[in-house]
């Protein structure tokens, strides 16, 4: 039976804005860290859903150590990542649910800009942000993630357009989605945010907002042959669609890449290079994609390659 614990004798905050879903499984290296860099938001009208997953070491003592009211706490056996993030979002209280992974790191001003980034557009129904990738051994880089809903989109042909834990979506959206799936594990976030998609706009802030932590111990380093294979399916979905998006608006976006500033500009120029050679590796996406190309009239995709390379050109001038 799961036991719910609060700091507060199990009363959570008065209708907050924002839940904030966190699923833990022996994270006790991390775990202060990330609840630190959540507890001490300059945004405060939040509650911190957390499940413990069944962890065997120090998780759980760590998480009551804390005496903060907005925290609600389910542990319980081990489920898995899918089933406690769907647990989490069903019985989370916010129009608004933000992640966070139990090893990764929030700046402190990440639930405010995003909370006021989907109040000031309603269409929207995911934003996430720029985010950094770090590791014990010093390394460190900027994850800059496309910003505009046509980029998204076009991104989601090749693989995820956000980093997992550096969104906020809205909670109804995600349960009409159909949440996360778990035969779709460890690829889940990017499944979720193609069935997304279809439901509203979908964006990144130009900031970063969180910090990513590369480990041996991630799930992504862990299962990534598994996740590639998965990402793969997901990709022909994504690429079936691309084909109705709006040339005209994919190349405005396209070219506004040059007048972002050149350290913008050469991480999308690098990022772009890396997929064209990742797709030699898709070729049901690369057949795909040239079936989009084909769809168009001769004087559109003219126009529309022809705005493409201009656009390149000029920004590797």
């Amino acid at each position: 039976m799961a036991a719910v614990v609060s700091a507060a004798q199990n009363q959570r905050p008065p209708c907050p804005q924002v839940s904030v879903v966190m699923s833990v499984f022996n994270g006790e290296k991390y775990l202060h860290e990330a609840m630190d860099s959540i507890l001490r938001q300059t945004f405060t009208q939040f509650e911190y859903v957390i499940i413990d997953d069944g962890s065997t070491d120090g998780t759980a003592r760590i998480i009551q150590s804390y005496r903060d009211p907005r925290i609600v706490l389910v542990s319980r056996e081990n489920r898995g990542l899918v089933a406690s993030l769907n647990e989490a979002i069903l019985s989370a209280s916010g129009a608004y649910v933000a992640r966070q992974d139990a090893d990764d790191v929030s700046h402190l001003d990440r639930l405010q800009k995003q909370s006021d980034f989907l109040q000031q557009n309603p269409r929207c129904v995911a934003v996430g942000s720029w985010f950094e990738e770090f590791c014990q051994d010093g390394f460190s880089r900027t994850n800059r993630t496309p910003l505009t809903d046509s980029l998204i989109r076009a991104r989601l042909v090749w693989g995820t357009c956000f980093g997992h834990g550096s969104v906020m979506f809205k909670r109804q959206a995600a349960i009409e989605a159909g949440l996360y799936r778990a035969e779709m594990w460890p690829a889940e976030d990017y499944d979720l945010w193609t069935r997304l998609a279809p439901l509203g706009s979908m964006a990144n802030l130009p900031n970063v907002l969180y910090r990513y932590r590369v480990h041996e111990g991630s799930i992504s380093e862990q299962h990534n042959s598994q996740q590639q294979r998965l990402a793969k399916e997901i990709s022909l979905v994504n690429a079936s669609r691309y084909r109705w998006n709006n040339p005209g608006q994919l190349s405005d976006d396209v070219r506004s890449i040059a007048e972002a500033g050149p350290e913008y500009r050469e991480e999308v120029i690098d990022e772009l290079k890396r997929e064209v050679l990742r797709l030699r590796s898709y070729p049901e996406v690369r057949r795909a994609f040239l079936s989009y190309l084909r769809s168009l009239r001769l004087k559109t995709w003219l126009r529309t390659r022809w705005r493409l390379l201009t656009s390149f050109w000029s920004s590797s001038a």
